[in-house]
C-alpha cells in the first residue's frame, strides 16, 4: 500500500499519523484512546487526499468506529461535527434546518402585536445550520461524523452523496448558494444492520459515475482488529486489568 503521508505533507496538506491518545488526554478531553492500524491511518490520509470521498466505517456497535473520528479530530486539532442519523432524517437535514411551524406561530404573534413583523420576514432567524452546513462554512478543514447511515431511508445516500461531490447547496427559502471553503473530512458510520453497500454503490453510480475512486471502505474485520489492538495497548500503557478484568481507564 502507498504511504500517503508523504504525499500530503510534500504538498503541505493535513497528516494524520494515527498517534495513541494517552491516558492524560483522555481524561482532559473526554476521548477514549485510540490506535489505528498503518493500513487505517493511510486509509484516513487517502480521505483526506481526495477531499471529496467519505470514508465509510462498518462493523458491530462498540467496536470503535466513531472513535476514530474522535482520534483524526483530535490529532489534527479540528473541529468535529456529529449528525446522528435517525430513521426520519433526511439529506438536508445535514445541511439546514427550517422552522415552519415557528415562524407561523410567530405571525400568529404579529397578528396579534405580540411580535414584529420584520423578525418574522427575516428568514434566517428560523433556519439552523447541520452537521454539514457548519462545515461548509467553517474557516477551516473540519471532520464530520455521520453516526448509524443504516438507520435512514434507502434513497438517503443518493442525495447526501451529491451535495458532498458538489461541495455546495442551496438553501431553498432564501435561496442563499453555500459553497464550502474548505472540503470536510468525512466518515460515515454503519452498524451494518442492513445491506448498505448496494445502495451506496448504486447511488455512487448514479452520482458519481465518471471518479476513479468511488468510496473508501473500512471493512467490519478491520474495525474490529482495530478496537482489540487499541484494547491491548490501552491496558499495557494504563496498567492492567480491573477487578472486572477489564482494561483500567477503558469503558
Amino acid at each position: 500500500m502507498v504511504d500517503l503521508a508523504k504525499t500530503l505533507a510534500a504538498n503541505g496538506k493535513l497528516v494524520y499519523e494515527g498517534k495513541p491518545i494517552s491516558a492524560e488526554d483522555s481524561e482532559k478531553y473526554g476521548i477514549a484512546p485510540y490506535i489505528p492500524s498503518p493500513e487505517l491511518v493511510n486509509a484516513v490520509n487517502l480521505a483526506i487526499f481526495l477531499e471529496k470521498r467519505p470514508l465509510l466505517l462498518k462493523g458491530e456497535p462498540g467496536c470503535g468506529k466513531t472513535r476514530l473520528a474522535e482520534a483524526v479530530a483530535h490529532e489534527l486539532d479540528l473541529p468535529i461535527f456529529t449528525w446522528y442519523i435517525k430513521s426520519t432524517s433526511r439529506a438536508r437535514d445535514g445541511l439546514y434546518t427550517y422552522d415552519a411551524v415557528k415562524r407561523l406561530h410567530d405571525a400568529q404573534l404579529v397578528r396579534m402585536g405580540k411580535e414584529s413583523q420584520a423578525n418574522v420576514d427575516n428568514l434566517t432567524e428560523y433556519i439552523k445550520d447541520g452537521a454539514l452546513g457548519e462545515a461548509f462554512k467553517n474557516e477551516q478543514r473540519t471532520v464530520v461524523l455521520i453516526d448509524e447511515i443504516d438507520k435512514a431511508d434507502i434513497d438517503f445516500p443518493n442525495d447526501l452523496l451529491r451535495e458532498l461531490d458538489e461541495q455546495k447547496f442551496t438553501i431553498d427559502e432564501t435561496g442563499e448558494l453555500v459553497e464550502a471553503e474548505h472540503p470536510p473530512i468525512v466518515f460515515i458510520t454503519s452498524n451494518d444492520e442492513k445491506d448498505l453497500q448496494d445502495a451506496l454503490t448504486w447511488a455512487l453510480g448514479k452520482s458519481l459515475a465518471d471518479m476513479d475512486y468511488k468510496f473508501l471502505l473500512a471493512s467490519q474485520d478491520l474495525a474490529k482488529q482495530e478496537a482489540e489492538k487499541a484494547k491491548q495497548e490501552a491496558e499495557k500503557a494504563l496498567g492492567g486489568e480491573d477487578r472486572d478484568g477489564k482494561p483500567r481507564g477503558i469503558i
